[in-house]
């Protein structure tokens, strides 16, 4: 299937790669992310550089798994995705489909850094992607073959785990039925990822003002009394962040009774360092870079009235 064609297609389903992420287990997306790829029109056909290499290595890992094993694949059109017989809003796309094995076959790319990682067993999010890929396909078995540090190659072997399908598939079915389709945004964390989709998804402030429910005021009191302790909170606190930045939205203010939060705009000059070590010019003004920002400020209203 065409690249952009399969990307539009992925936003009527849940696929195995939003499992974790919808479940709200996973340490690279966030629930909100998932929620707004299935809920918008939106479509990101830039790939980073890890996913570039990821594509450009997933038949030269296959190969060695092959090489490996003397398992082989049945013929798959790339980008070929299957609908769960039962719940048309899950799906799955596998990398390959085994000949002589009720089996499907995962590839990774992972970095070095992450080597620890698949010491023992395989990280969690992927061991919730081959149960998802085997629920849809009605498969009993996986393969996860992975370059590691780009000279190590290893695989393992997954069997099917019936009670984890069960739970995976009935939390995607209230998570597409009482978020997707309701257009009700789960509930918001502080992950990374769901500070820059909030961020992304607001990057401009217009000139107005809301007013805001009156459980912000005690939201806010916590957020303030947790900024007050020397432990360590930054999760708690972006997760209070997020909420509220999401309630505001594209308003630059919002109030309360008690609270005024604005979320305005900064501009800020950068200097372009990398092009100018590159040319090294004698004007050090042209490589200097605008850009912007929203700052969340929080302060109390004097007597109800800002």
């Amino acid at each position: 299937m065409d690249r952009i064609l399969w990307l539009k297609e992925r936003k009527k389903s849940l696929g195995a790669s939003d499992s974790a992420a919808a479940l709200g287990i996973s340490r690279y997306r966030s629930p909100l992310e998932v929620w707004f790829d299935k809920t918008t029109d939106n479509i990101n056909e830039e790939e980073n550089e890890y996913m570039y290499w990821g594509h450009k290595l997933e038949p030269i890992i296959a190969d060695e798994f092959e090489r490996k094993t003397g398992k082989r694949f049945e013929f798959l059109e790339i980008n070929k995705s299957f609908l769960h017989p039962e719940y048309p809003f899950i799906s799955a796309t596998p990398d390959r489909i085994l000949k002589d094995e009720n089996a499907v076959l995962e590839i990774k790319n992972v970095g070095l850094m992450k080597r620890s990682e698949w010491d023992e067993k395989i990280p969690t999010e992927y061991m919730i992607q081959v149960q998802h890929q085997m629920g849809v396909l009605n498969k009993d078995l996986a393969y996860i073959a992975a370059l590691i540090g780009g000279n190590e190659f290893v695989y393992q072997k997954i069997e099917r785990d019936n009670d984890l399908i069960k739970m995976i598939f009935e939390k995607l079915n209230i998570f597409w039925h009482e978020h997707v389709l309701k257009k009700i945004p789960p509930v918001i964390d502080g992950s990374k990822s769901a500070t820059q989709m909030i961020n992304e998804l607001f990057k401009i402030a217009e000139n107005t003002s809301i007013q805001l429910p009156a459980e912000i005021d005690k939201m806010i009191f916590e957020l303030e009394e947790i900024k007050k302790t020397k432990k360590q909170h930054e999760a708690i606190i972006d997760e209070y962040e997020n909420k509220i930045k999401f309630l505001l939205g594209n308003n630059e203010s919002g109030y309360t009774e008690r609270n005024l939060i604005t979320w305005k705009n900064v501009n800020v000059e950068r200097f372009d360092t990398k092009t100018f070590k590159e040319k090294n010019p004698a004007d050090y003004s042209q490589y200097l870079m605008n850009s912007s920002y929203r700052r969340l400020n929080i302060k109390e209203r004097k007597h109800g009235t800002d």
